[in-house]
C-alpha cells in the first residue's frame, strides 16, 4: 500500500437554529407570502418582495434532491459575491449549514466552522440567502427520506483565469460537519471494546 495513512477527519458539531433566529436573520431573509383574505377566491400580490441577483440578467435556477441521513460529510461550501440566492423548500424539512464569510471580497478565503450554524428549514420555507454567506449540502430530518428544494440566483460568471467568480467553492481539509443532533455522538465516537 503507498501513500499516507488515512487520517481521522475532525467533526465539528454545527449548532441548530431556527429560521426566526437572530442568527438567521444574519445569513437569510424570509420571504414569507402576505396575509390572504379568505373570503376571497383568487388573490394576486405582484412584487410583493424580491432579492439581489448582482450583475447581469440572467438568473439560473437549481433544484436539488437529498435522501441521506444524520452522517457527518465533508462539505464543499459555496458563497455568492454578488447575489443573493432565493431557496424554495419543496419537499420535506432540512438542516442546511451557513455562516457569514469573513472578507467579502476575498476569493481565497475559507469558510470558518466556527461562524456557522446547521438552520431548520421546512417544507414551504422560503427565503434569501444572504451575498457572502458559505452555504453547503443539506441533511432531511428525518433520516432516509427525500428532500427537495430549489435555488435560484444570478447567472454564474467566471474571473478572466476561469476560476468561479459568483460561488468560489472551498472543501475544509480534514474536516467533516454535521448538525448537532441530539444523540450524535453514537454516529461520531469510535465504539469502546
Amino acid at each position: 500500500m503507498t501513500g499516507a495513512p488515512a487520517t481521522t477527519p475532525e467533526v465539528i458539531r454545527l449548532a441548530i437554529k431556527t429560521t426566526d433566529s437572530p442568527e438567521f436573520a444574519a445569513v437569510a431573509r424570509p420571504i414569507a407570502p402576505p396575509e390572504r383574505d379568505p373570503e376571497k377566491h383568487v388573490q394576486f400580490f405582484p412584487a410583493y418582495d424580491g432579492f439581489d441577483i448582482g450583475q447581469g440578467s440572467r438568473v439560473d435556477v437549481s433544484h436539488f434532491y437529498a435522501c441521506g441521513g444524520h452522517e457527518p460529510h465533508r462539505a464543499g461550501f459555496d458563497r455568492h459575491l454578488e447575489s443573493e440566492e432565493l431557496w424554495v423548500a419543496v419537499r420535506g424539512d432540512f438542516y442546511v449549514p451557513a455562516g457569514p464569510c469573513a472578507r467579502a471580497g476575498d476569493l481565497d478565503e475559507m469558510p470558518v466552522p466556527e461562524r456557522m450554524h446547521c438552520f431548520l428549514i421546512r417544507e414551504g420555507d422560503v427565503f434569501a440567502l444572504r451575498k457572502n454567506v458559505w452555504h453547503a449540502g443539506v441533511w432531511p430530518v428525518i433520516p432516509g427520506t427525500q428532500v427537495e428544494f430549489m435555488m435560484l440566483l444570478s447567472g454564474h460568471r467566471h474571473t478572466s483565469d476561469g476560476r468561479p467568480l459568483d460561488n468560489p467553492i472551498r472543501r475544509l481539509p480534514d474536516t467533516e460537519i454535521v448538525p448537532d443532533f441530539p444523540g450524535l455522538a453514537a454516529l461520531t465516537e469510535p465504539s469502546g471494546g
